[in-house]
């Protein structure tokens, strides 16, 4: 449950909304709901890795912040979800903030919460 919690997808929210209207084809609606849910989806999925192949609780989430970024970039790119978009800049701001979540808020609230 923690994957999904506020703190956890409070920096994806609020990086979308300090983006103009036009520069996404999405709503912020949707982004809301969806943030959340799919951050949850990845921490279970880091927690079914980390049992399956036995990771420590730091790989574990180096490994999703990773794998996290990676399929974020991906979607994005493929389905161009902003217009405008600057690859290089987005690759950076995107593994950084996906690093900060899952290595810095993740894994702090899963070993002190």
């Amino acid at each position: 449950m923690i994957g999904s919690s506020f703190i956890v997808f409070l920096p994806f929210i609020y990086s979308v909304s300090t983006l103009k209207k036009g520069e996404y084809n999405y709503s912020y609606k949707f982004y809301s709901v969806w943030a959340p849910f799919s951050l949850g989806v990845m921490n279970m999925v880091s927690l079914f890795l980390a049992r399956q192949f036995d990771l420590t609780p730091r790989m574990r989430y180096l490994v999703m912040g990773l794998l996290g970024a990676t399929i974020t970039f991906s979607f994005v790119k493929l389905f161009n979800i902003y217009n405008r978009i600057n690859t290089i800049k987005y690759g950076v701001f995107i593994y950084s903030l996906y690093f900060f979540v899952f290595n810095v808020i993740l894994y702090n609230l899963d070993q002190y919460v």
